[in-house]
């Protein structure tokens, strides 16, 4: 057995931990934060839910194996990454686990492909919610005939605004506003 400390956060001869200089707030983030922006950040997934008479229009009876298949996949993917997360702990993601896994190239390739999907992955859902609304919308008793484009610049821009804001002032709003959503659509 070696006597060198494993690697973790710096701490100070009396065992505190030293805060990197970062400009950041400290404890900005707390678990319903991070709750939610975990919870948009898989918000995609939804669709899965969204699109299941469709898919089973096509598989027929075999529609339960494609999902039990497709949630073991899923579920070795994230045993996967949790692993890689514990032993490279790095703001690169999916870059560091590829790289230092199979060949720093398929890492950078990785890195290519997420710098252009990012940029498109956060308005599948907007675009989708707005469609949805605007269908319910008109529909309903109201009537309201809402063009998509409008009801997504509202939410978009409602979302700026949170932004602007800032991450201590966004959070709590918009824990609010997820709590209250499902028990509005179950009404």
């Amino acid at each position: 057995m070696s006597d060198t400390p494993a690697a973790g956060p710096p701490s100070s001869a009396g065992g505190a931990h030293i805060a990197a200089d970062t400009g950041l707030q400290a404890a900005a983030l707390r678990l319903p934060g991070v709750l939610m922006q975990s919870i948009t950040t898989v918000a995609p997934a939804i669709g899965m839910f969204f699109t299941i008479q469709f898919i089973a229009s096509y598989a027929g009876i075999v529609a339960p194996l494609g999902y039990l298949l497709a949630f073991l996949i899923v579920l070795m993917l994230a045993a996967s990454v949790s692993q890689l997360a514990k032993h490279l702990p790095n703001a690169g993601g999916y870059y560091t686990y590829i790289s230092h896994t199979l060949h720093p190239r398929l890492g950078w390739i990785s890195g290519w492909i997420m710098f252009l999907y990012m940029p498109v992955a956060p308005f599948t859902s907007p675009v989708f919610l707005s469609f949805l609304l605007r269908d319910e919308l008109k529909t309903s008793s109201l009537g309201w005939d809402i063009p998509w484009w409008l009801i997504f610049i509202v939410l978009e821009g409602l979302v700026v605004f949170l932004m602007y804001r800032g991450i201590q002032n966004e959070i709590p709003p918009m824990a609010k506003v997820m709590a209250v959503m499902p028990a509005q659509s179950s009404t």
